[in-house]
């Protein structure tokens, strides 16, 4: 059973690295495109795996890992800037619980998987479950399909057009080459950032003036999220792979206990709202995220 443990450590770190990108764009780094800029730059330090294997993949594989790493910079793009503007513990259940559907229903279309009727009552859930996170009481009537609902829906679709995209590369080319380009991708996305003179002004008035304590921060986040990654994809070599998956609803309920306890001792650091109404919300809207998910990769 060391696949839990490791499975649990995993999904534990990667709500660490949520509420860090939280804390993060709310306070010291506020312009989505500079979080974005800096976490499509670190992808390059995928170069130092180039002596464990790489090759060229020729031209149509190497588009699409291109196409790979622009969406996700994308889909960073739009996910930071909802982290942003809502509450945390909204919008990373709402992408994070959406991006499996989407991943099923394009599989089915592109790598030729068909969707059972499990997984479209998985899907049915999942949505109710994202639709109810949406929602919040006090701010201006509009239609039941919020804007936060819409964004984080679109956030999830090209999270899932990334990953799909990811298992096509590595499908027809070996891990670590693969991986690698995809990575010189993100690198590249980057690059067109910088390159376009609105978002390069930011980026430079935001790196001009340089801040001990939010690169701390900074590292120590996407090293939390680096090495959850590791430990989620080791437990998937060693354990189960659909329990592996369908524990990934642990990471809102870590997540949702860290917020309540940061908001209770820091009110101004989150400014999430915790009245026993909204936490019910949150809560109920977690269990059937953290279901859709289960109904999703259990064999029943």
């Amino acid at each position: 059973m060391i696949w839990l443990i490791i499975s649990l450590v995993g999904y534990f770190l990667l709500a660490i690295a949520g509420l860090t990108d939280k804390i993060l764009l709310k306070k010291s780094i506020p312009e989505p495109v500079v979080y974005a800029f800096y976490i499509s730059l670190l992808s390059l330090i995928a170069l130092l795996l180039i002596p464990f294997g790489f090759e060229f993949p020729g031209f149509h594989l190497l588009l699409i890992s291109f196409a790979a790493a622009f969406i996700f910079t994308l889909a960073l793009l739009l996910f930071f800037s909802l982290l942003k503007k809502e509450e945390a513990s909204r919008v990373i259940p709402l992408v994070s619980g959406l991006s499996p559907v989407f991943v099923f229903i394009l599989s089915r279309n592109f790598l030729g998987e068909s969707l059972s009727l499990k997984q479209i009552l998985a899907f049915i859930i999942i949505l109710i479950g994202g639709l109810l996170i949406s929602l919040e009481k006090g701010k201006k009537k509009e239609s039941l399909f919020q804007k936060t609902f819409f964004l984080g829906l679109i956030a999830s679709f090209l999270f899932a057009v990334f990953y799909v995209l990811s298992k096509y590369v590595y499908l027809h080319h070996s891990f670590i080459s693969g991986f690698i380009w995809i990575k010189i991708g993100g690198g590249l996305s980057a690059l067109i950032l910088f390159l376009i003179p609105t978002l390069r002004k930011k980026i430079l008035q935001k790196t001009g003036k340089p801040d001990l304590q939010t690169g701390k921060v900074f590292i120590f986040g996407q090293s939390c999220g680096a090495l959850s990654n590791l430990l989620i994809n080791y437990a998937v070599a060693i354990g189960p792979l659909s329990l592996i998956n369908a524990l990934q609803g642990v990471q809102y309920g870590f997540l949702f206990l860290m917020i309540l306890v940061f908001s209770r001792k820091f009110p101004n650091l989150l400014e999430e709202k915790t009245t026993p109404l909204i936490v019910l919300q949150k809560t109920l809207s977690i269990i059937l995220i953290s279901s859709g998910i289960l109904l999703l990769f259990l064999k029943i």
